[in-house]
Order: C-alpha cells, then structure tokens, then sequence
C-alpha cells in the first residue's frame, strides 16, 4: 500500500490490494468465528465428559476413599469439573490460533528481513524464559489457594450443618473465629498470587514496549543507512512482529488462568481410586446361607487398625446384636460386613467361598446397611420408600400397620405423597427411622444390618418393630445400638471395645 499502490496513483492497482485485503480480513473474521464455534460445542461437550466421568468416578470409589476428603474439598472439585473446559477451549482456541498466527507472521517476516527475524526469535526465546521462570511460582501459589479455599467451605458447611447446636450453646463466635482465620489464609494466598500476575503483566508489557521501540530504531537506522529497506517494510514489520509478540504476551498474560486450569486438571486426576479390580463375572446367582469373618483388620493406615483380628460367623436366619461404645468400631465393622469399606486383610467368606469369587453387586444386593446417618431426599413419602422400585401402594400400608407407622401416613391429607422437606424437619426422629426400616424391608436383601436405627422410635412403635425382626425367619438381622432390646430373641450378643470383638452371649437357639 505505501511503497506500490499509493506512488502509482492507479486505481486497479487500488483495487488488487483492497481484494488482498479483504481476503486477509475474511480470514481474521474466520479465525474468530472458529474460535467462538468450537468453543460453544467443546464447551458443552467437555461439561458433559467431565460432570459424568466425576459422577463416576464417586461411584467406583470405595466409602473409605470418599471419606477421607472434606465435604468442601469434594464440593470444590464438582466445581472444579465445570471449570475444566476453560482450560481446554483456551488451548484449542486462543493459545493455538495464538501460536499459529505468530508462526505464520514469523515465517513472513523471514523472507523480508532474516536478521530482524532472529531478533524477533530471540525476544520469543526471552518470552519463553520469563515463562519458565515465573509458571513455578503461579503453580505452587494457585494450590495452595485451592487447599486453603477446600479447608474455608469445609468449616462453613459444618457449621451450616451444625447450626442449631451452634445457637443452642451460642458459640457462633468461636466457629466465626475458625472460619476467620481460613478466610485470612485464603486471601493471604490469593493476594500474593494476585501480586505475582500483576508483576508478569508487568515484565511482559515492559519487554514488548523495548522490543518494539528495538525494532522500530534498528529498521529506522537500517533504513538511513543502507536505503534498502522501504517505509512499507517498515511498517509491514513492527505490524507483524506486534502481532507476534500480542499473541505471546496473550499466552503469558494468561498464564495465572492456565495454571489454575492446570492444578485443577491435575486435581481432578488425582481423585480417582486405584481400587483393585472387581470382576463382573464373579458369581451372581446365590443365596447367603452363612458368611464368616477370619482374622479380619481394618485402619484407614497401615499399621493403625480400627478393626482388630475379628472372626464371626452368621448363617442364614440368626439375630445377632452387637453393642459398644460411640468410636468402639460397631459403623466400621457394619460397613466392612457390607463391602462398602474393603479390609485391610483377613478374609471374608460366603457360603465358605473367598468374597473375590462373588460380584460385588450382587453381594450389595444381597447385604443391606441401615444406619442413623442415612438421608432421606426432598421428595414423597411413597418414592423414599421405594426408591425406584415396583412396590404396590397395599403393600406399602400393610408393612407400615407392621411397625404403627400407618396412622402417620393416614394422618396426612396427600398420605404416601406427603413431601418430606428438604432438611427433613416435617418429621421426628422415630418417623424418620420408619420410613429407613421401610426402605430395608422392601429390599432385595438377605442380611440386615441396623445400626442404632431403633433409637428414637417411642416404646409403642420399638417393641412392634422388634417383635417384627424376631418373628422374620426368612431374612438374618444384624442389629448393633448400645440400647437393651427386649423383644429379639438373639442367637449371639456381640460387643466391640477399642476394635477387637468379644462374645457376650454364646450361641442359643442354633439356626441351621
């Protein structure tokens, strides 16, 4: 345009450059198009992949896994997947368009000055060192900050949960103060990190603006000098290597969001059980006629056992109570029996075969935990109770006559359609547990574990429920509550001290 089209004064020529223009501009608008495209649908995609295979990943892991993160750690991880995409869509949009077009306007810049072009290529070599430099210290910044924000939403979702006892005692101040000091370490970590992108901002812009003003005086001079370069080189020049060295300050100005993106990447990773792998083939087609306990450990480490050398046996049909203090070892050892929590070793056998010879989703089927912690979801009574499954309204009634759960329920104007709130306030305690023991006896399973489900049920309602349980002789019953129970006859008392099981009542009214 100003060494040719201007000095002829033709109007073709005119024409000829404004067609190249064009084409230079649909191009740049394509580009952009693309961008845009692509990121609506990879967007969407990568949103799919990442929310299900998280949702998966929480279902292939065992309780224990799942148990050893913070309510706020999880929560932040879901968050976590949804941002995910950002990381992918900057890749294959911005960073690659980015570096395509900086290869591109390099490789023009070649062929009109190779001297410039190794200048160029060293200002790229000086961005890639500050790159280096400066990514370590975003990297470790950006996870501390995640830890200590993880750690903030751990304590406030506790005490969210435990609001009522908070006000009751009026220690909101002390558990303000926890939360205080976990906002004040985040914010710590969150300002210096704050601080440091501002200082690569900083470097970048500095070193594009010398660069730049390099570049225009050494074309200038060369220019004067030698007369051989034209002042539409000059221009086409500082014009391409700015778009090289925005394109790079873009991916440097970016580089806080990409290690952001990246330590949550990683995080994501990092959550994934590698659990030993279950057969789906094992055996599925059985019936529980005894299951027995050799030399069974357990710990969360491997050395620290919460379970101690247990060994029990159960066969079909018995009542067996077990009883101990809070922190004995009574949910765990419910939640080994159950396969929710996999031993650390001993063995467990059914039917005096090896557990791993059996599909563990067969095995959950056939054994089912109830415990005081089980939620119920804001939804009718009909649907808490069935959970998806076929069960006539009749059968319903009937079995809630069996344990005086029925005059709750005709009681009601919309009956089984009553909603249960969300936070379950609509109910008392001992409705909540009927509705629980509902859901038990409705179930496929051959053995029932209870674990302290009869507490807070009225005397009334308690002595039908056992009297219930103890004439069942098709199911076996596993009830562990540190309360008397009076109207099970027990086949074998149990208790469990610091782990280890001791036998309180031998074996009366064998079942075989």
């Amino acid at each position: 345009m100003i060494d040719k089209v201007l000095p002829t004064y033709n109007l073709n020529t005119l024409v000829l450059f404004a067609i190249g223009l064009g084409i230079y501009k649909v191009f740049d608008i394509f580009t952009t198009v693309y961008k845009n495209f692509v990121g609506i649908h990879l967007g969407n995609a990568l949103d799919r992949y990442f929310l299900f295979s998280f949702d998966k990943k929480i279902n292939n892991s065992s309780l224990s896994y799942i148990h050893s993160y913070k309510k706020g750690d999880l929560m932040e991880r879901v968050s976590d997947s949804l941002k995910l995409k950002s990381f992918f869509m900057k890749f294959f949009t911005n960073i690659v368009v980015d570096v395509s077009i900086s290869l591109y306007s390099l490789c023009i810049l070649f062929f009109i000055d190779k001297t410039l072009t190794l200048i160029v290529l060293g200002v790229i070599i000086l961005f890639f060192l500050w790159f280096k430099f400066i990514t370590p210290y975003l990297k470790q910044n950006e996870r501390l900050r995640y830890m200590r924000k993880a750690d903030f939403l751990s304590k406030m979702m506790e005490k969210v949960d435990g609001i009522q006892v908070i006000k009751s005692f009026k220690i909101e101040l002390f558990h303000t103060n926890k939360i205080f000091l976990s906002i004040n370490e985040y914010l710590k970590i969150q300002l210096r990190n704050g601080y440091i992108d501002l200082l690569n901002k900083i470097v970048v812009a500095l070193i594009v603006i010398i660069s730049t003003i390099f570049i225009i005086l050494f074309l200038t001079k060369s220019a004067i000098e030698t007369q051989i370069i034209t002042l539409g080189q000059i221009v086409t020049f500082i014009v391409l290597s700015s778009k090289i060295f925005s394109s790079l300050k873009g991916i440097l100005d970016d580089n806080l969001t990409l290690q952001e993106n990246e330590v949550i990447l990683k995080r994501y990773l990092d959550f994934d059980e590698q659990t030993k792998k279950i057969s789906k083939k094992g055996i599925r087609d059985f019936n529980i006629e005894k299951i027995e306990l050799q030399n069974l450990n357990y710990g969360y480490l491997p050395d620290e056992f919460i379970l101690k050398d247990i060994n029990l046996k159960i066969r079909k049909g018995e009542k067996i109570k077990i009883e101990g203090q809070n922190g004995s070892g009574k949910s765990t050892f419910s939640k080994v029996l159950t396969t929710l929590y996999h031993p650390t070793s001993g063995s467990i056998l059914i039917n005096e075969r090896e557990k791993k010879f059996y599909n563990d989703d067969a095995i959950r089927d056939k054994i089912l935990l109830v415990t005081n912690e089980d939620t119920l979801s804001n939804d009718t009574i009909q649907n808490n109770i069935i959970l998806g499954k076929d069960i006539s309204v009749i059968a319903i009634l009937d079995m809630a006559k069996k344990i005086n759960f029925y005059d709750f329920i005709a009681s009601k104007d919309d009956g089984l359609d009553f909603i249960i709130n969300k936070n379950e306030n609509n109910l008392s305690t001992g409705q909540r547990k009927k509705i629980l023991l509902l859901r038990a006896l409705f179930a496929e399973a051959e053995l029932i574990i209870l674990d302290e489900v009869l507490v807070g049920m009225d005397v009334e309602s308690r002595n039908k429920v056992e009297t219930m349980i103890d004439e069942d002789q098709a199911r076996t019953y596993i009830i562990i509550s540190h309360e008397p129970i009076t109207n099970i006859n027990f086949n074998k008392k149990y208790k469990i001290t610091n782990g280890e099981l001791f036998i309180l009542q031998h074996e009366v009214n064998p079942v075989y």
